[in-house]
């Protein structure tokens, strides 16, 4: 538990926000949880993300508790995210607190978002910390999203292409399978 109650930004000349300082209610620097005074952040010109750090008191980059140093985002061609990297102190990717060092992301035609999967460092399929190596959402024939499917690391098998075999796997949250309606005017009924 912390006192931050505000922040303080800093904005770069296109108004992309540069550093963000946590702050308590007399405006005085203040900790989180894992010991971050706040974040500071690089974009492209187009103001994509591609870089997050924690700063420490003096305003340094910092590793926080749990090892993690700084995150990196990479996109494709329709600034979609595709790639999220943890990277440690050594400015060298690792598997990080939640389980995994990165997640990719696949979108449909329309820009809808397929599924995520997480990665060790090594490039094999990982559990993230609720429990599920990826995940896969489905849409209606309207872009609602009406399902998130959960699956777990199989054994692999010669069937598979990447030799792993990704099995539907109950997740911290209690389910494998989430289902959503909706009704003619778009509004979720379950």
């Amino acid at each position: 538990r912390t006192d931050i109650t505000k922040n303080r930004l800093m904005f770069d000349k296109n108004g992309y926000i540069l550093q963000r300082t946590y702050l308590n209610n007399t405006g005085d620097p203040r900790h989180d949880a894992q010991k971050s005074y706040g974040e500071r952040y690089q974009h492209t010109d187009d103001g994509l993300l591609t870089r997050r750090v924690n700063i420490g008191s003096d305003g340094n980059e910092i590793a926080l508790r749990n090892g993690s140093f700084a995150v990196v985002f990479a996109y494709n061609a329709n600034y979609q995210l595709i790639r999220e990297l943890v990277v440690g102190p050594d400015g060298n990717p690792f598997n990080g607190a939640d389980g995994f060092a990165y997640f990719t992301r696949a979108y449909d035609s329309w820009g809808n978002d397929i599924a995520t999967a997480y990665y060790q460092l090594d490039g094999k399929p990982a559990l993230q910390r609720a429990g599920f190596s990826k995940v896969e959402s489905s849409y209606d024939q309207q872009g609602n999203n009406i399902a998130l499917a959960f699956f777990g690391i199989g054994a692999g098998s010669a069937a598979s292409p990447s030799g792993v075999d990704y099995i539907p796997t109950l997740t911290s949250f209690g389910y494998a399978l989430m289902k959503r309606e909706y009704d003619q005017d778009r509004k979720s009924v379950v």
